[in-house]
């Protein structure tokens, strides 16, 4: 993720060697957070560590918040008449800006990741 001038303020990577979709977010250099998909059944469920917030909402129609307590950090919601995906974010405290839109990328990055390998399994059956 880089600012308006173009200097990174977030770097988000994945971490290959885990049972479940994993990711770290750096930022100046030291990771700030991770965020792990947990193994349900129905509906996906995701942790984040180092801060201490939580997930409530629709993870499958890109509907939820991101809580810290009980305050809101972020509210995500999937923009559908669009060209393309488009999310609307709602970011409470704007010192939390950057790690919020890491955290929501690399949640968004293992629902499309997940919805490829389900796409590619049915087509060919």
């Amino acid at each position: 993720i880089f600012n308006a001038q173009g200097d990174e303020v977030a770097f988000v990577k994945e971490i290959v060697l885990s049972f479940m979709p994993k990711f770290s977010v750096e930022m100046n250099g030291e990771e700030v957070a991770q965020i792990r998909k947990k193994f349900t059944f129905l509906k996906p469920k995701y942790e984040v560590f180092g801060p201490d917030w939580h997930i409530e909402g629709n993870l499958f129609d890109h509907d939820y918040v991101i809580y810290e307590g009980e305050r809101p950090v972020v509210s995500i919601h999937k923009k559908w008449f669009s060209w393309g995906d488009a999310f609307e974010l709602d970011i409470e405290d704007e010192r939390k800006e950057v790690l919020a839109l890491a955290v929501v990328l690399a949640i968004d990055a293992v629902m499309d990741s997940q919805q490829a390998v389900a796409a590619a399994s049915s087509s060919s059956n």
